[in-house]
């Protein structure tokens, strides 16, 4: 997941600041999309998904949505409300 992607990032002693954290950051979520993308291109090889999805766009659907909920999760939302938001996302992938 993003946490073992950040934790393999070099941070020094001094920590990331500025434009390293943004590079990180990227690099992390990139990863997490690709990891997502290839996972839709397998469901779509095993016919577990419509040939014309776009599996590029699932991955950045999904990826945005795990980082919506985390935000939200941050700031306290409840429970109900979060779950309410992850059945959408998967209704919208059509899990």
């Amino acid at each position: 997941g993003i946490a073992s992607f950040l934790g393999k990032q070099r941070f020094g002693e001094r920590g990331l600041h500025g434009e390293d954290v943004g590079e990180v950051v990227r690099d992390a979520f990139g990863k997490v999309d690709a990891l997502l993308e290839g996972r839709f291109k397998a469901a779509k090889k095993a016919g577990e998904l419509a040939k014309g999805a776009d599996a590029g766009a699932l991955a950045q659907l999904v990826s945005s949505t795990m980082h919506e909920l985390a935000m939200y999760a941050r700031a306290g939302s409840k429970r109900a409300a979060l779950e309410q938001r992850a059945a959408l996302a998967l209704k919208l992938v059509g899990a």
